[in-house]
């Protein structure tokens, strides 16, 4: 089911892209309405869910385990989440705010920090009965080339995210499509 304000533009002014540049960060009010936000947290929240089960206890997990449940490239299977990573809305504000011509997908990430973990994340540990949830779209310049990876976890994330892309070569994988 389409959500129209998905392709929407968003305003962005001088100032807040301004702003974006010098800090490398923004808080944007009313880019999504309550309706959609709710909508997403029920699609995402049962797919984080379906795979709770295949989880090993909090405490026999390693340190990054201990601070998030974490599932990527949700869009990949899932179609009402793909609607949201593919936001015309979304995928505008991030070029208006990097200043490039477009931008392409690296990957989505829904970050789940159950009650009682995440002790080891600089974000802290989650004192709260609740799991806090985030649902994040990272975008890229649509005209960015793969560096030179100097280690073997910048390896991995270069065949994990950008698959088949080689050094120096434009990243244009099918898992980073060209978003806006």
């Amino acid at each position: 089911m389409l959500r129209p304000l998905l392709n929407l533009p968003y305003f962005l002014t001088a100032e807040q892209i301004e702003f974006y540049q010098t800090f490398n960060y923004i808080k944007l009010k009313h880019v999504l309405d309550a309706k959609t936000l709710n909508y997403f947290n029920s699609v995402i929240t049962s797919l984080v869910e379906e795979n709770k089960n295949q989880r090993i206890d909090l405490d026999k997990r390693d340190t990054y385990g201990k601070a998030f449940l974490q599932e990527f490239n949700l869009w990949k299977r899932e179609q009402q989440v793909a609607e949201l990573i593919f936001s015309k809305r979304l995928a505008q504000i991030a070029t208006e705010l990097m200043k490039c011509k477009g931008v392409r997908l690296y990957h989505d990430q829904a970050l789940f920090k159950e009650a009682g973990g995440g002790i080891f994340h600089r974000a802290g540990a989650n004192q709260s009965s609740e799991i806090r949830k985030v649902m994040t779209i990272i975008y890229m310049d649509s005209v960015m080339h793969a560096n030179q990876p100097k280690n073997d976890s910048q390896w991995n994330d270069l065949r994990t995210w950008c698959p088949g892309v080689e050094p120096g070569n434009l990243i244009n994988s099918e898992l980073n499509p060209v978003l806006y």
